[in-house]
């Protein structure tokens, strides 16, 4: 299941993790504005308003020394030492209100309970926010991790019927393997299969001989629509017939004739075309039969073969029946093209 990409499971680990940081990271935020409001809350003044209201006193008790403490003073300097000590008292003022202004606003702004109520449900629900896609991206790889599973047990399976069909396949070849032998018009043929035990070797020499069918190469191939690979024979099956002599022990083949073919297995339905036969009908191991080189061979051969001539798909099942039905047919043909040829012998005898 490894390949060079990223896992979606990968993917969906970072984003988690990266949910969970971003997580902390707010809950240190809130931690440290929770502890500023507290730390605001019990500071009745701000600095600047601190300032301003020392210079006020000051002033003040400056303004009465300078009015207890000096001569009197008549209703025209009174105004006008009343005057230069409020002009005095503005121009403070003046430098020090930006900077109290600044300092109001900003403890206002800490200071309202509402606003700090406000900010901290906010986050509260910032929180919660985050939590449930925590909540919702551990559900998706919880559900990831079972398809995981699943898909394990799937390629498992999978690995277990390969192995099987492999052993399968390996008994079929050894039971069917072609035989090489002088004595045998089949010897142009090579065995592509061998085996170290003899005692396979026998068999499969056993099998050739009383099947008449050679299997010069077997191959596989992915089916596009199945986890199981289809099956393909090249066969020769050779047709002849023996007359014995008295001298002879072993006797002679006669009348010797073969024919190449395909034979692919696959998984399909009984239908020409690989539609259900019927409504019954259900998916199995199929042989698809494809006769080859018919081009090289007499018309009236080819003609005498009928539907073996032709390629068509029949069950597993069937391949006894195939192979007498085929035996029948080349005989038929065979013999049609004996009796064409003495027909046009008698022709040519007659024309002369």
């Amino acid at each position: 299941m490894g390949t060079g990409k990223n896992h979606p499971d990968t993917a969906s680990r970072k984003d988690l993790d990266r949910w969970k940081q971003k997580a902390k990271d707010i809950e240190a935020q809130r931690d440290s504005l929770s502890r500023q409001l507290e730390e605001l809350l019990q500071v009745r003044k701000t600095e600047p308003e601190q300032a301003l209201e020392q210079l006020q006193i000051h002033y003040e008790e400056r303004a009465k020394g300078m009015f207890h403490d000096a001569v009197p003073l008549s209703p025209q300097q009174w105004y006008v030492a009343q005057d230069t000590l409020i002009r005095e008292l503005t121009s403070q003022l003046a430098r020090v209100e930006p900077l109290a202004r600044t300092g109001q606003g900003v403890a206002l702004h800490f200071l309202t309970r509402e606003a700090a109520d406000e900010e901290k449900k906010a986050m509260e629900q910032d929180v919660s926010r985050m939590q449930d896609a925590l909540k919702h991206k551990d559900d998706i790889i919880a559900a990831k991790n079972e398809r995981i599973v699943e898909l394990d047990q799937s390629v498992r399976d999978a690995l277990r019927e390969r192995d099987a069909e492999i052993e399968r396949s390996k008994d079929l070849l050894a039971r069917v393997a072609p035989k090489s032998t002088p004595s045998n018009s089949r010897s142009h043929h090579r065995r592509p299969f061998s085996s170290e035990d003899p005692k396979i070797t026998e068999v499969i020499k056993f099998y050739e001989d009383m099947s008449n069918l050679l299997v010069t190469n077997v191959k596989f191939e992915d089916a596009p629509d199945s986890d199981e690979q289809e099956v393909i024979f090249h066969c020769v099956y050779t047709f002849f017939e023996m007359t014995r002599r008295a001298e002879d022990i072993e006797g002679e083949r006669i009348g010797e004739k073969s024919i190449d073919f395909t034979m692919r297995i696959f998984n399909g339905y009984g239908g020409p075309n690989g539609e259900p036969a019927s409504e019954d009908d259900f998916i199995h191991r199929r042989i698809k039969y494809t006769p080859l080189h018919l081009d090289k061979e007499p018309e009236a051969f080819v003609k005498g073969l009928q539907y073996m001539g032709d390629t068509f798909t029949f069950p597993c099942s069937q391949q006894g029946l195939f192979l007498n039905s085929l035996r029948d047919k080349i005989i038929e043909a065979t013999k049609d093209g004996e009796d064409e040829a003495e027909v046009e012998e008698i022709e040519v005898e007659e024309s002369a």
